[in-house]
């Protein structure tokens, strides 16, 4: 299985998780969940771009998911840079900070500015 295709499968599980989220939002298991499965997501949307960069011939001179989105910008891959440098802000705020308020900001964002960022570059890998 390629990197690709654990993406496609990681977001899968995340647009499971936004739609439990949506029906319960005050509901601390979901929001965690759907927090959870956000960071694997993003931790693997990099890993396939940097996979796939490579494939074509990008040379990386440095391995860190904020220049893979840089080469992944030029390259034409992604659109939206400041949403994806909000996602990775995101990343890095709930994997390393948890507060209420944070957790729930942060979930409000996954499902409304995050999710069609990641679905895009989903259909990118689709064709």
């Amino acid at each position: 299985m390629n990197k690709a295709e654990n993406y496609h499968r990681a977001l899968a599980r995340l647009e499971q998780a936004v739609i439990a989220y949506a029906a319960a939002p005050t509901d601390a298991l979901y929001r965690d969940g759907l927090i959870r499965r956000f960071e694997f997501t993003v931790e693997l949307a990099w890993k396939s771009l940097k996979g796939y960069l490579v494939d074509q011939g990008v040379v990386l001179e440095v391995i860190s998911p904020r220049a893979v989105l840089k080469e992944a910008f030029a390259a034409g891959v992604l659109r939206a840079p400041q949403v994806w440098n909000d996602i990775l802000a995101a990343r890095n705020v709930t994997s390393h900070v948890y507060e209420e308020q944070t957790a729930a900001a942060v979930a409000q964002q996954i499902c409304t500015d995050f999710l069609p960022a990641l679905q895009a570059l989903d259909a990118f890998y689709r064709g």
